[in-house]
């Protein structure tokens, strides 16, 4: 059975292909482990941190500003359990206080915890952990991590500045007003506001946490849904932004006048310091008819002080279907949201990304995949009308269920842990969807693909991809109306040759305007790994 998600609601000129490459510089080679999971930290000191969990802990490898491996060190703990890791998420990895912090949840003596890990920025080696928080653990099966916990960690960071907040979500609380308690720490780790998000008194049954957005030192603000029936949407159901001033630990709410069922929502909110507004985009289900579930995609706008809605708009496609329509013969772009940028001149750019899941029973297993199709791009402007837009072809083919928002959750630290499993087929998720790089000038988008969708008309249908390592990484680069694209990592000279790179595990840092991945280069049956670091104009 598949499952297609579409909507309910930049005209750029032919794609040609670009000569000149971007600057890069490489890694010596390192042996890519067959299990675990990788991350990169690029650090404003000019070091970067390559990260590999995996059941014996957490090895990290510190490279210099020339590129040299500098230090490496292999991270274990009598706090969080390094066997366990399989069953970890990582729940965010930043630069706090020129420090690498890292942000791990798990199941230890039957508590579900989260843990907060600093490094040192030269070393690798660990300054300080603490376990920040732990709920009890139930033994409900989910398909995320093999078991449910009665509660969840959410981590927010302001990108503007070092300070963040962590959200915890207890689902067995004894009274509503405490499942949601949120802690606000400024840029040295020190608490400075913490509250439980109390709603009016007797008027909701049930709360949902939606997202989660810090601006600086100065308060965090939460989206939740509140509502009285599991079956029903009720009259009284709204959407409610809240905030938490710091120093404070009473929360100020509004309830949005929503009449949409929000219960089964996703969504992303960030702070506009050019605005000075909250950009909330919201993806909620709303249905499910024909093996297709449809989905209502918004963006508000939301001023932070007062809480009030300015603009409510639907996301739309229309460019990105004007472009589909003109040079790619396909009739209209149909994709699901995956991430929102928030641009130097205060517009929003949504990517988005086509999803189709597919759950096959058989006698006696399950198996489930998605396919991940046509990239979308959409760009609105302050008031949430739609400015530019663009598409790109593509197809390729995931283990599992993706989440539709799966490219905002990646940045968030989402990773795809390989269980190294020699039966079944190798998970090759971290080598999949797609990746985005924005600078001043231009913007790019990077993914894997098979060699002959690279000389294929842009018009005609991709192939799709199985097996990553056996594609190549393809970068289009878009400039005032223009695309072009090129592979990023050189043209391969035949089909032995594949130069592919880990889009999970990759890291931008505007700063330098440096993108930073791994690269795996095959050569036949050889193959070696390395840190590639591409430098954008």
């Amino acid at each position: 059975m598949k499952k297609v998600f579409l909507f309910v609601s930049l005209i750029v000129t032919y794609c040609s292909v670009l000569q000149a490459q971007p600057s890069i510089e490489y890694s010596s080679a390192f042996e890519e482990s067959s299990s675990g999971a990788n991350k990169i930290l690029q650090m404003k000191n000019g070091n970067t941190f390559l990260l590999h969990f995996s059941k014996q802990g957490i090895d990290v490898n510190v490279y210099d500003k020339k590129r040299d491996n500098i230090s490496k060190t292999l991270l274990t703990s009598d706090l969080w359990d390094a066997s366990q890791m399989p069953a970890t998420s990582l729940e965010g990895l930043y630069e706090i206080n020129s420090q690498p912090v890292i942000f791990l949840s798990q199941f230890v003596d039957k508590e579900y915890c989260l843990f907060r890990i600093i490094l040192d920025p030269e070393t690798g080696k660990v300054l300080k952990e603490k376990k920040l928080s732990s709920f009890p653990i139930s033994t409900k099966f989910t398909l995320r991590r093999g078991e449910k916990s009665t509660g969840e960690f959410v981590i927010a960071k302001d990108p503007y500045s070092d300070c963040y907040a962590v959200a915890y979500y207890d689902d067995e609380a004894e009274t509503l007003n405490e499942k949601i308690r949120v802690v606000h720490y400024n840029g040295q780790n020190k608490k400075i506001g913490a509250g439980y998000l109390e709603l009016p008194k007797g008027k909701y049954k049930y709360i949902n946490f939606v997202a989660m957005a810090v601006i600086g030192d100065k308060q965090v603000n939460v989206c939740t849904y509140g509502y009285n029936s599991k079956k029903e949407l009720g009259e009284d159901a709204r959407v409610i932004i809240s905030k938490l001033t710091t120093g404070d630990s009473v929360f100020v709410n509004k309830e949005l006048d929503f009449s949409e069922d929000f219960r089964s929502t996703q969504a992303i909110m960030k702070y506009n310091p050019g605005t000075g507004m909250l950009n909330l985009l919201t993806l909620t289900s709303l249905k499910s008819k024909h093996n297709t579930t449809y989905y209502l995609a918004l963006i508000n706008y939301i001023d932070p002080a007062t809480l009030f809605v300015t603009t409510t708009a639907p996301i739309s496609t229309n460019k990105a279907s004007e472009y589909m329509q003109s040079h790619l013969d396909v009739d209209a772009y149909q994709g699901l949201p995956q991430d929102m940028i928030i641009n130097p001149d205060n517009s929003i750019t949504v990517l988005m990304e086509s999803n189709t899941q597919e759950i096959i029973t058989h006698n006696n297993y399950t198996t489930y995949r998605t396919y991940l199709g046509n990239i979308g791009l959409t760009v609105m402007d302050t008031r949430g009308k739609e400015k530019e837009g663009a598409a790109i072809l593509k197809l390729q083919y995931a283990e599992w269920l993706m989440n539709p928002l799966y490219l905002h959750y990646k940045h968030e630290g989402l990773w795809s842990y390989n269980e190294n499993r020699a039966m079944l087929r190798k998970n090759y998720n971290a080598f999949l969807s797609f990746d985005y790089v924005s600078t001043n000038a231009n913007r790019y988008i990077m993914f894997n693909d098979r060699p002959e969708n690279f000389d294929r008309d842009e018009k005609k249908k991709r192939k799709l991809l199985e097996y990553p390592d056996r594609s190549n990484t393809i970068c289009y680069k878009l400039n005032k109306g223009d695309m072009e694209k090129f592979y990023l990592f050189g043209e391969p000279t035949d089909d032995r040759q594949n130069n592919y790179c880990n889009i999970e595990a990759s890291n931008y840092l505007p700063e330098t305007k440096t993108y930073a991945t791994i690269v795996m280069k095959r050569n036949g049956k050889d193959e070696d790994s390395h840190i590639a670091w591409v430098k954008f104009e």
